[in-house]
């Protein structure tokens, strides 16, 4: 009998105490990314991918929008502005997928740019034809970056042909951007001065 008692006091002791132990709590993100991407059905939402991974200064997300090594017919390449200040052709003799995540990696540091600045890039549509026949896109771009670097400005703009492909997925990534400037301080320039 008392070994009943006791049986009983002790289940009722776990209940109240063991309450909320096996309850769920909220799920957490992989560490480095977030979960804001939205697959690029089209071409203008793989620009806007980019915007959301600078907006949160987002390595991983903003590799996705570019062809990959793996990719079946052709991998991303990054095309300088020849008349940049800052060209340097051994920089750029052969930039392509992991020459620009390692770029990105250097953009999104910390001791760069802190996580609670300013970093965002639009782009403007000059010619985006219609289809799929063509899938070439001219855009202005604009680049904000308020980093640590006092040598560098934090407004980069500049022109971008931009060719896309499907990847293995059947999602739309950048196989081509030729960078081309516009009267700013270019992308070729960023690349350049963070390449050093």
């Amino acid at each position: 009998m008392k070994a009943n008692a006791l049986i009983i006091i002790l289940t009722g002791v776990l209940t109240i105490t063991g309450c909320g132990i096996f309850g769920t709590r909220e799920p957490e993100n992989p560490a480095g990314s977030s979960n804001i991407w939205p697959p690029a059905v089209t071409r203008r939402q793989v620009l806007d991918n980019i915007s959301l991974a600078f907006t949160a200064q987002d390595a991983v997300l903003y590799m996705k929008s570019f062809a990959q090594p793996d990719f079946a017919d052709s991998v991303f390449k990054f095309i300088p502005d020849y008349t940049s200040p800052s060209y340097d052709s051994t920089i750029f003799a052969a930039w392509g997928y992991s020459a620009e995540q390692q770029f990105i990696l250097t953009i999104f540091a910390p001791n760069f740019l802190p996580a609670d600045s300013l970093c965002s890039i639009e782009f403007l549509a000059e010619n985006e034809p219609p289809g799929e026949d063509n899938p070439q896109y001219r855009e202005h771009y604009t680049i904000e970056l308020h980093h640590t670097d006092s040598g560098l400005p934090q407004h980069f703009s500049g022109r971008a042909d931009l060719r896309f492909s499907r990847n293995q997925s059947g999602y739309w990534v950048i196989i081509e951007w030729i960078d081309e400037n516009s009267g700013g301080v270019t992308l070729t320039e960023l690349k350049s001065a963070v390449s050093n």
